[in-house]
């Protein structure tokens, strides 16, 4: 959303003095290296527990207690460990789905999971069938 005091470019410029200024001090906030192998070069910063996320602080778009209290729940990884972070395990549907893993972890955990879609797809068929044969 932009301020209607500024252009939309006038706006852009801001946002980016903005990342510009305040990304390197949130990493240096963040210790300034990576958590898991103290590199200083590409950082990124990473939810610890992606569900208590509430937001990204480097887009910079909140106020700077809001990202000072987001930096409680984030880490420092560089892109390489960070990377490994997100990268789907043995074990998981994304993993089986995205990665094309057929271990046997990964088939154990994409067969039940297809199960019950099956399931569910044909339960909804059958009673959309049982809705159209009504009088």
């Amino acid at each position: 959303m932009s301020n209607p005091t500024y252009s939309p470019e006038q706006w852009r410029t801001y946002q980016k003095a903005r990342r510009d200024r305040l990304v390197p001090l949130m990493h240096e906030i963040l210790g300034g290296c990576c958590y898991k192998c103290g590199a200083t070069e590409n950082l990124e910063i990473h939810h610890v527990f992606p569900e208590r996320k509430s937001f990204d602080p480097t887009r910079c778009s909140r106020a700077w207690d809001a990202i000072l209290d987001e930096l409680t729940k984030c880490e420092l990884r560089c892109e390489p460990c960070h990377r490994q972070e997100h990268y789907a395990k043995h074990g998981t549907l994304a993993r089986y789905t995205n990665h094309g893993c057929r271990c046997a972890a990964c088939t154990g955990v994409y067969k039940p999971w297809k199960a019950a879609v099956d399931r569910r797809y044909w339960a909804k068929k059958k009673y959309d069938n049982q809705k159209l044969q009504l009088p």
